[in-house]
This record gives structure tokens, sequence and C-alpha cells, in this order.
């Protein structure tokens, strides 16, 4: 019985076949003719050519491989032309990561949604080594749209002048999660999300990409010029953010309840009206662990990043350096009430640039925070060189303030009933131009500190603390040694 039931099978199971598809020469000249006759298992190997197919082209839910070639430099050089008419590549029948896509360039296809590919209902290919190049979509996803639960994979893929009003490269919606590794976004734009745009309803029906080894560079939007999320909490290592621009979130834009996880990434020169590096808005709170902001602007508030209206993002790790803005908070501001903890993370050489530019490294508005071990070193303003507190109260333990400069309040400014709490922090080399080298407290402002020490600060009056405007400060076991001024209170 068993050799019988072998037999059988090895009659009725079809051998996989390789089909060809060229303009002369080959099995067929028509790529969907040759999916047509295809079946599951068979490759449809392309030419070094262009392909003009007139509609796009739909795999039908067959576990194929369609296969282009390689140039001499590595790159596919079998193109599917769109002829900006028409969408290029769809999946809607479910397709699994059986079917797959190889060395292609997928170019010029334009439609509402998904002008290069779209991945619908659950189908998930696989893509390595594709091009996605000049497409557009008038809706969502110029390059790429996945939606209702459709998972891609894609390995070494690039998305480069791609645009759409959502999602200029790749537009993720409701329970679709892509991974992508070592895939790259290079100038696309969008209204949200320049490089990727991962936006749900609010009917907790999110979406998660995976992101590994990914590069968002040069990308633009109105929101997030490298990423937008909302409602949605992808995850990223390694990834890497340069240059891109936004009105907000230069970077990249969290808003509504989103909650991406990132880890080793970094954000280069990126720039923003409002959240140079990374902008966190309404509640959305984001977990980031070692990660790098180098070289942003935003050119009103938050140049490494902005943190705004109940968001609680938590950082572990993250260095913020040399970022820059114009009125507030040049590594960092949070603003609105927000509750950011922070862990081992340092701010260094950031600057709040304007004549009345607060907050070099941290601007605190209405917000409460928490932070241990981090460094604030070298940053300058004109109010609040280390720190900026306007009615804020952020809670500090075994900080360090040194080498930060400002008008008033070097290491740390104090204003409108603020209420900071440090514990075991330090205060060294911090200089102001006028008063508070150390700390300036003003407006009824309360600071508490024990076990703090406060060396080598200078200004003109109160080179360790000055206090004015009916401020209270509490100080308990604190240590105030060589600090200098040029009139009173060293």
């Amino acid at each position: 019985a068993l050799a019988a039931s072998g037999l059988f099978a090895a009659a009725t199971t079809a051998t996989a076949e390789t089909i060809t598809v060229c303009a002369n020469g080959c099995d067929y000249t028509s790529i969907n003719d040759a999916i047509e006759d295809s079946s599951d298992g068979d490759v449809i190997q392309l030419a070094a050519e262009t392909y003009f197919e007139g509609d796009e082209i739909n795999t039908d839910g067959k576990a194929i491989t369609l296969r282009g070639v390689l140039d001499k430099a590595g790159g596919p050089a079998s193109v599917l032309f769109g002829t900006s008419g028409h969408r290029v590549l769809r999946c809607r029948s479910g397709e699994s990561g059986a079917t797959s896509f190889e060395n292609l360039v997928i170019r010029n296809g334009s439609a509402d949604v998904g002008g290069g590919m779209y991945n619908e209902d659950g189908s998930s290919p696989t893509l390595t080594n594709c091009t996605f190049t000049l497409n557009s979509a008038s809706e969502r996803g110029g390059g790429m749209h996945n939606k209702d639960g459709s998972n891609p994979t894609l390995i070494n893929c690039t998305f480069t002048n791609n645009s759409a009003e959502y999602g200029g490269g790749m537009y993720n919606y409701r329970s679709s999660e892509p991974t992508l590794d070592n895939c790259t976004f290079t100038s696309n734009t969008a209204q949200y999300g320049g490089g990727m745009c991962n936006l749900s309803d609010n009917f907790g029906v999110a979406s998660g990409p995976t992101l590994t080894d990914c590069t968002f560079t040069s990308n633009s939007a109105e929101s997030g010029g490298g990423m937008f999320n909302q409602f949605d909490f992808p995850t990223l290592t390694d990834c890497t953010f340069t240059s891109n621009s936004a009105e907000d979130g230069g970077g990249m834009y969290n808003n509504e309840e989103s909650s991406p996880t990132l880890t080793d990434c970094t954000f280069t020169g990126n720039s923003a009206e409002y959240g140079g590096g990374m902008h966190n808005r309404n509640s959305s709170n984001p977990t980031l662990t070692d990660c790098t902001f180098t070289g942003n602007s935003a050119e009103y508030y938050g140049g490494g990043m902005r943190n705004t209206g109940f968001s609680s993002p938590i950082l572990t790790g993250c260095t913020f350096t040399s970022n820059s803005a114009g009125f507030g908070g040049g590594g960092m501001e949070n603003s609105f009430n927000t509750f950011p903890t922070l862990t081992n993370c340092t701010f260094t050489s950031n600057s709040a640039d304007s004549d009345s530019g607060s907050g070099g490294g941290m601007y605190n508005l209405s917000s409460v925070l928490i932070l241990t071990n981090c460094t604030f070193t070298g940053n300058s303003a004109d109010q609040g060189g280390g720190m900026y507190n306007y009615t804020g109260f952020p809670t500090l333990a075994n900080c360090t303030f040194a080498n930060n400069s400002a008008d008033d309040g070097g290491g740390m400014y104090n204003t409108r009933m603020s209420g900071p709490a440090l514990t075991d922090c330090t205060f060294t080399s911090n200089s102001a131009d006028i008063r508070g080298g150390g700390m300036y407290n003003e407006n009824s402002s309360t600071p508490a500190l024990a076990d703090c020490t406060f060396t080598g600060n200078s200004a003109d009056d109160g080179g360790g603390m000055y206090n004015t405007g009916i401020s209270k400060s509490t100080l308990t076991d604190c240590t105030f040694t060589s600090n200098s001024a040029e009139d009173g209170g060293g």
C-alpha cells in the first residue's frame, strides 16, 4: 500500500519549470501571460530588458518566482515599467512568502494606492534586491502599499524618488507588519511620512513593521520626513535617519499613541520646524535604547527631540550631540504634560540659538521628568545652558552639569514655579554672563537639592546659585566650592 501511494504521488506531482520572458526568442513576451500559464514552484525568468505590460502584473495567488537579472555592478537590470499610467505589481490573493520577486526595478507606476506595488488581504510575498523608483500614488503608498494583514518580507530593497499623500516610499495599514532587512529609503516625498507611513485607524487595528539595518536619507514631508507613525508600533534596530526634513519631525513623527521601539538607531542632520530628529505627540510613548541624535535642527523647538501632549518616551543610553533649536530645547524639548524617563543619557554641545533661546540641552514646559545618571556638558543658550524649566518638575538623581553656558543659569534655569528635585547631582565649571553660573531660580520656583555639589561655576552674580523673585531653594547636605562672581554671591 505504501509503494502504491508513493507511485501515485510521483505521477501527480508537477515538475517546477523555468519560463522565460523577453522581447524575442523566449517562451513568452508578456509577463502576465507567463503567470497565467505557470504553476506553483515555477520560475519566470526575465532578461535585462524594460517590460511594458500595459496593465498591472498580478501573481493571482500563485507560489511562483518572478526573477530578473543583475548588471555587472550587482544591481537589478530587469525593469517593470508602469508608463505612469498604471500600477506595476499587485498581490491580492493571500500570497505567502513562496511568491517571490527578485532582482527587479519597479518603475513609473501610478495609482490611487500602491503606485509601485499593492499587497492586500493578507498577501505577504518575498522581495529581494528590488528597486522601487519614480512611482506615485494620489493617496497612499507611492512605492508600496500594504493593507489588511499583508506582511511582505523585503531584503536589500531600495525606495527612491517615490511620492504619495501618505507614505511616499511605503504605506502600511491595518495589521500589516512587513519585515525589512537592509533596505534604503531615499528622496521620497509625501504629506505624511516621506519615506514610510504606518497609519492605522483608532479601533485598535495597528501595524508593526520590523526594520533592521535600514536607512532613511533625504526624504521629506509635512509630518515625518523619514517616517510617520499613528496608532502604530514599529520596531527598528540599527537603522539610520539622515538629512530628512519636515515641518514636524524631520527624522520621525510619532502621533496618537504610537509606541515604536528603537535600538542602536541614529538620527543625524535631520531638520524641521519642530522636532528636528523626532517629534512625539499625543500620548506617544517610544522606547529608545542606545540611540544617537547628532546635528539635528529645529527652527523653533526640539532640535534633537520634541515631546508634547502627554507623551512618555523612555530613553536608555541615548546621546544628544550638537543638535540645535531656534527658541528652545536644542537637545530635547518636553512641553504640555509630558512624562519622559531618561537613564544614562548624555547631552553634549547642544544649543538654543536665538537671542532668547532657552534650554540648550533640555527645555521643560509644564512637564514631569525622571532623569537618572544623565550628563549635560558644553550646552549653551541665552537662558539655561544645560536645562531650562518653565513650570517644570524634573526629578534628577546622580546627574552631572559641566561646562554649560548661558546669560542666566549656565547649568540650570528655573522659572514660573518650577520645582525640580535633585539628589547627588554635580554642577561643575558652568558659566553665566549675568546671573547663576550653576543655577538660576526666579518667579516662585522651589528647587529641592540633597547631597549636591557646586564647584568652579562662575557668573557676574551668583557664581554657584542665584535666587530671585520669591524663589525658595531647599538645600540638604549640599557643597559649594570654588565658585566665583564678579559682583556678589560667589
